[in-house]
Formats: C-alpha cells, structure tokens, sequence
C-alpha cells in the first residue's frame, strides 16, 4: 500500500540490467531537464481529479521510505 510518483526526464538511454540508483538519479538531475511528475497508481483525491499514469518504459527502484536517505 502506498502513494507512488515518476519523476519524467528528457530522452537519455539508460543501460539494461541492474543500475545503481544514486549515480543514476544524480545524474539525470545534473544533465537533464525534469519533464513532469506523474501518479503510478489511481489518484481519486477531489482536489486533482480523478487521475491515472501507466508506468510503460523506464527504470524503477523499490524500497521502504525508511530505507532512503
């Protein structure tokens, strides 16, 4: 259970199989323009609209909040 986002970035290639997430992430944000953040799951809060976004293409990391620092 939880409230998930997507970060969406410019168009820049990224390596198949496992990639680390801090060099990754840092660098995205230094070379790359933030597109837009997007909802992964049904968001049915009044205030934003009833909203829906499809993770299709990308790299996802899951972990507890607890656990990133």
């Amino acid at each position: 259970m939880g409230h998930f986002h997507a970060a969406a970035f410019s168009y820049r290639p990224l390596q198949k199989g496992t990639i680390d997430l801090k060099t990754t992430v840092t660098t995205l944000f230094e070379t790359e323009t933030l597109q837009g953040v997007l909802h992964l799951l049904t968001d049915a809060r009044i205030a934003a609209g009833p909203l829906q976004s499809e993770f299709v293409r990308g790299a996802c990391w899951i972990g507890a909040v607890s656990q990133v620092r």
